[in-house]
């Protein structure tokens, strides 16, 4: 049974059949909802519409929020991170392009942290001052008949007010966009994209990956999609400085980040010039530093290089794609 916040159940007053919708009733952007029959719907306190498959496996939640000057002031991962953190998800693990409603959007994986239940968020940055989002949530294993009652729920879902609703783009999603798997890392690549995997190391109870920096030393880092950039502590960073790895020069400021406990910090940046992982070099990419003794981090300023990445967990790899 998949747990939402203020339960849901068939019984709920305010639940309407998921039939000929159109969310919200007025506006110059909506959802219109054309579903099957055994699904129900209900606009929840927070004012998102939810709509929920029968036996409680699935639920979609569907939210319209104003574009204001915080929201403008992030970037989309910054964004999905900040909504995903504010369900009590843990940051995204996986980013790739995905679809509400016919139009081409941002899909974000990750999972509760208080459980084993999967999110994926859809999300459409800007469209006529609106944040469009759409939030698929199942239960940690959904069976072949669940997840066709799911895609079958999503591709009633059409978005209003779009300039237009082109075809979906092609990418390692199905071709719904919709599914979910209880394994979301693996993907296969489209035609047009190079595939690259890197192999992992174990170290220590956690996989690696051995990264060559700056064309001098070769580090290995952890992947970590919830880091906003590529972390390195304090006292690599030094040992850094003094064998004439990193340079003064490539300082760039302060910035002040979130760290896992919710505490907010200043931290020290600097351009890392050159990264490279297996065969794939990445230049001019930020770096930040975290305190000594601290894991070295592969976070989102190397990760959104790429038009997508993944870790296989099977193949101990990681995959990008470009």
């Amino acid at each position: 049974m998949l747990l939402l916040s203020g339960a849901v159940t068939a019984g709920s007053a305010g639940i309407t059949a998921a039939k000929d919708l159109r969310y919200p009733e007025s506006g110059p952007v909506a959802f219109q909802l054309h579903l099957p029959d055994p699904w129900t719907a209900r606009v929840g306190k927070s004012g998102s519409m939810l709509v929920i498959e029968p036996d409680g496996s699935a639920a979609i939640s569907l939210t319209l929020m104003r574009e204001d000057s915080s929201s403008l002031a992030k970037t989309p991962d910054e964004l999905a991170n900040m909504l995903l953190v504010a369900a009590k998800a843990e940051p995204f693990n996986k980013h790739e392009k995905g679809v509400i409603g016919g139009v081409p959007a941002d899909s974000y994986y990750s999972r509760l942290v208080s459980g084993p239940q999967l999110i994926k968020l859809n999300m459409i940055r800007s469209l006529q001052g609106y944040i469009v989002l759409e939030t698929i949530m199942t239960g940690a294993t959904i069976d072949g008949a669940q997840q066709t009652a799911l895609n079958a729920a999503i591709k009633g879902i059409r978005l209003i007010g779009a300039p237009s609703s082109p075809t979906p783009p092609k990418g390692p999603t199905n071709p719904s966009g919709t599914e979910i798997s209880s394994n979301p890392t693996h993907v296969e690549a489209p035609s047009n994209t190079t595939r690259i995997e890197v192999p992992l190391k174990s170290l220590g109870g956690t996989f690696v990956v051995p990264v060559f920096i700056n064309g001098a030393i070769t580090l290995n880092f952890v992947v970590d999609s919830g880091a906003a950039d590529v972390a390195v502590p304090a006292d690599v960073v030094g040992t850094l400085i003094r064998a004439g790895t990193i340079e003064k020069s490539d300082f760039t400021g302060k910035q002040t980040y979130m760290l896992a406990d919710g505490s907010v910090a200043p931290t020290k940046t600097f351009t890392i010039r050159s990264l490279k992982v297996g065969d794939v070099l990445i230049e001019n990419v930020t770096g930040s530093v975290s305190p000594a003794a601290g894991a070295l981090l592969l976070g989102q300023s190397f990760l959104q290089r790429f038009k997508s990445w993944s870790m296989d967990n099977n193949k101990h790899v990681l995959v990008l794609e470009q």
